[in-house]
């Protein structure tokens, strides 16, 4: 039903807003809530938008079991770590929240760099969601490892900005989307793998050289 599309996907929005809020027995108002709900929520969008650009019914099948799995995953850590903590295995969440991020991040400017090929929407817009979106999974991912927010959001804002003038410049590369998706994701990796742990007092010539090996080869 391609003319319905809008409904189903606010339906899917709504059934992970009311599963999380069942999880924290209705308690909207707690930070925990949000900022679990922030990394399955952006992962459910991203992949709803990535979706519209898959033409292969085949992937669109495998693509969205592999999402299912991973935000049963997710939510099932989260499960563990408020109602079975003996079970919980220590820093879980904040692993699977590292890699569900970098998904989302991928799914959301692969999404926006296809827009740009097949809709007609404002570039100035799309640099603001860019923004909008890093600055979202930045702050879920210094509140999950406990970074403090207040030391931490000059790094976030201009991460925000580099992600921006990134997107910008990717965007004239003669790569599809999904190169393009791909060379933004690994850079914002590297900056995140770098800003955490220097923010956490962990930065060390090794973790730099590592983490810049594994951006480069991938790049």
């Amino acid at each position: 039903f391609p003319k319905y599309w809008f409904i189903f996907s606010i339906l899917f929005f709504l059934i992970v807003i009311v599963l999380v809020l069942k999880l924290f027995n209705w308690q909207y108002r707690s930070k925990e809530f949000w900022g679990f709900l922030t990394t399955i929520l952006l992962l459910i969008i991203g992949a709803t938008l990535f979706l519209f650009f898959l033409d292969s019914v085949v992937f669109r099948f495998i693509f969205i079991v592999v999402i299912s799995i991973l935000g049963g995953f997710y939510l099932k850590n989260v499960f563990l770590f408020l109602y079975n903590p003996q079970s919980y295995r220590p820093y879980s969440l904040e692993n699977v929240s590292n890699y569900l991020n970098l998904i989302s991040f991928f799914l959301f400017s692969s999404g926006f760099f296809s827009i740009i090929i097949f809709l007609n929407i404002p570039f100035f817009l799309l640099l603001i969601l860019i923004f909008i979106l890093t600055l979202a999974l930045v702050i879920q991912n210094f509140w999950v490892h406990k970074i403090d927010l207040r030391k931490s959001m000059m790094f976030c804002f201009a991460l925000g900005l580099v992600m921006m003038e990134l997107f910008w410049v990717i965007h004239y590369l003669p790569t599809n989307f999904f190169v393009n998706g791909l060379l933004l994701v690994i850079v914002y990796y590297i900056a995140m793998n770098l800003g955490q742990n220097s923010l956490m007092g962990k930065i060390e010539s090794r973790v730099i050289k590592q983490t810049l090996l594994i951006g480069g080869s991938m790049i």
